[in-house]
This record gives structure tokens, C-alpha cells and sequence, in this order.
């Protein structure tokens, strides 16, 4: 079984906050279960949306101001758990923890046996 979580925020320290926090929670799960599985990080590119404004709406369309705004994005993957109560009690502890700030998009994959 494998989960990607893919985080999200303007902010690039609320970022990094979230991460060591969901890599602070799979470690302590690892311990806590005695199983062992290959937790990873992987930045991922900062995008970049750019806004031009016309600063006086009447005359002087040649004064215009321009704004940046940059989401930072990380992704955690965690491999080969084994058990599935393991599984699921990681993905009920992400439920539970509140990030501020942060958009944390979710996605899993489990193979079983027909």
C-alpha cells in the first residue's frame, strides 16, 4: 500500500511546519507498530501566478503594479505498508491533524488479492 501526500500554501515555512510535522507522525506510527516502511520527500516546482493592475482607473494606463503570488508545494510518499489497520490509522491521524494554511491533497494505492 502506498500514500502521496501532496501539500500545499502561500506560505513556504507553513509548508516545512506540516511536513515535519505528518513525517513526525509516520515515525512515530513506524515505532509504535514495529512495522518498517520507506517514508520519502519530494519537492515539488513553486508556481508562480502573476496579476497586473492599472493603479489609477481613469488616466495613465501606463502606471500598472504587478503581483506575484507563489504557492509552495512538497510531497511526502510513504511505501510498503503491510498492515491495514496501520494504513488506516495514518490516514485517520491526517484527518485529525490541523494544519494551518496548508491544502493537503491525499492519494493512496493498495493492491489486494482476488
Amino acid at each position: 500500500m502506498h500514500i502521496t501526500l501532496v501539500l500545499r500554501s502561500y506560505d513556504r515555512s507553513s509548508v516545512t511546519k506540516a511536513v515535519k510535522l505528518l513525517c513526525f507522525l509516520g515515525h512515530s506510527l513506524q515505532t509504535k507498530t514495529c512495522q518498517t516502511w520507506a517514508l520519502s520527500l519530494h519537492p515539488l516546482p513553486t508556481k508562480v501566478k502573476k496579476y497586473t493592475l492599472l493603479r489609477s482607473p481613469h488616466i495613465d494606463k501606463k502606471s500598472r503594479e504587478q503581483i506575484e503570488l507563489k504557492t509552495y508545494q512538497k510531497a511526502i510518499h510513504i511505501k510498503n505498508i503491510q498492515d491495514k489497520k496501520t494504513f488506516l490509522g495514518f490516514l485517520h491521524l491526517v484527518k485529525l491533524v490541523h494544519l494551518d494554511g496548508v491544502q493537503c491533497k491525499c492519494t493512496f494505492e493498495a493492491h489486494t488479492s482476488l
